[in-house]
């Protein structure tokens, strides 16, 4: 249950009423009787009492931003294992031999065999759906906290399937422990990190976040904020449209966070210096045979730290950034100028069947049509039998 536990599948935290916070307290004197007299001690009736809503209709009981007991829906209040390790007396208690200590740890539920087999031990007071601590042969402390699905009489005699389901154990994400936010779980859907495991992706994100951190440039903070971005928002740019955007730019260094590809109905390419994450095969050496330069971002890294005097362009729109540094470093000084360029997003395909319904009056939205011709869908829209009728 635990297995990957973190603070992002908090759905909400919420401080209880005095009335809640009494039936909490006595639900829990009931279920272990043990532990009445530290009640006091463990849930004081000054301090806020917060009860935090998971995913999977899991709650937990929280004091002083500690978790210390949880449920799942209205079932029974289970303690967690550091409270367990203060009073191991409360539970009632179920033995795995030394050959399921690996399995449990890792998660897996705990299997009849494992507490029927010489090493194990059963309580025979133990009924179905009740919490038990789950000790190991030879060890002091329990190490996990499960849930019967059987009684302990029939565990004997079945002897097969699974006996206990596993809902907490050591090293899991609640042993561990989260940093519940105030607020609750953050709604920013924004991205701090690249979703692919390119690891050449991750080094030069590695080194926009020191550049950034650094130097406070904008130009680099806007490559760090695209170099995270999905595969479609990192459009590729065609030659030709690179020719168009760079003209009268001669000597200024374009950078594209995306793919540069060919485009046959160029002729001439002149002189340019690129830079971009990839260029295809055609691309890379029609550049360099036109005396250009086809260059990666740790390069332009190098040459220009700071986007010095940096303009953009989106999709032909241009819009100036006030940038007037110039990095001087020990016998160099770096004067270069950059033009930050972006491919066409909405160019794609699938973007064109988007819309309201093709045929419906004012739309313009591409249909999905296998042809052409005389029988597919020429009226589309018009009547039931091609596709719908307005």
């Amino acid at each position: 249950m635990f297995k990957k536990f973190s603070s992002d599948e908090v759905s909400s935290q919420n401080q209880v009423k005095a009335s809640v916070q009494r039936k909490i307290r006595q639900s829990i004197a009931d279920e272990y009787p043990g532990l009445e007299a530290a009640l006091d001690d463990l849930l004081p009736k000054k301090s806020p009492l917060i009860v935090v809503k998971c995913q999977n209709h899991l709650n937990m009981v929280v004091v002083n931003n500690v978790p210390l007991f949880f449920n799942i829906r209205d079932g029974p209040y289970m303690p967690t294992l550091r409270l367990l390790h203060q009073y191991p007396s409360i539970m009632k208690k179920l033995q795995v031999d030394r050959g399921a200590i690996k399995f449990v740890l890792a998660g897996a539920n705990i299997m009849c065999p494992g507490l029927t087999s010489p090493g194990g031990a059963l309580d025979d007071e133990v009924d179905a759906e009740t919490p038990v601590a789950i000790m190991a042969e030879g060890k002091q402390h329990a190490l996990a906290i499960g849930f019967t699905k059987m009684s302990a009489k029939e565990i004997k005699t079945i002897n097969k399937g699974i006996g206990v389901d596993n809902m907490h154990y050591l090293n899991d994400g609640l042993w561990k422990g989260i940093d519940l936010k105030a607020g609750g779980k953050s709604k920013k859907t924004k991205r701090t990190a690249p979703k692919s495991d390119d690891i050449y992706l991750k080094l030069l994100v590695k080194l926009y976040r020191f550049l950034v951190r650094r130097t406070q440039s904008k130009f680099n903070a806007v490559i760090l904020k695209r170099l995270f971005m999905s595969k479609i928002n990192k459009a590729p740019l065609s030659l030709s449209r690179l020719i168009t955007y760079t003209k009268g730019k001669e000597g200024k260094i374009a950078v594209v966070v995306g793919t540069v590809t060919d485009d046959i109905r160029v002729y001439e390419v002149p002189a340019l210096k690129v830079t971009a994450l990839r260029f295809t095969e055609t691309a890379r050496a029609r550049i360099e045979k036109a005396g250009g330069e086809c260059l990666t971002f740790d390069q332009l890294a190098l040459r220009a730290p700071l986007g010095q005097n940096t303009f953009s362009r989106f999709f032909g729109l241009e819009f100036y950034l006030s940038f007037t540094m110039i990095c001087v470093l020990p016998h160099v000084i770096f004067s270069n100028f950059l033009v930050l360029l972006r491919g066409p997003k909405n160019a794609r395909e699938a973007v064109k069947h988007f819309g309201p319904a093709p045929g419906v009056p004012h739309s313009h939205t591409k249909p999905y049509v296998r042809a052409k011709g005389r029988k597919f869908e020429k009226a589309r829209g018009k009547r039931n039998s091609k596709g719908f009728r307005v």
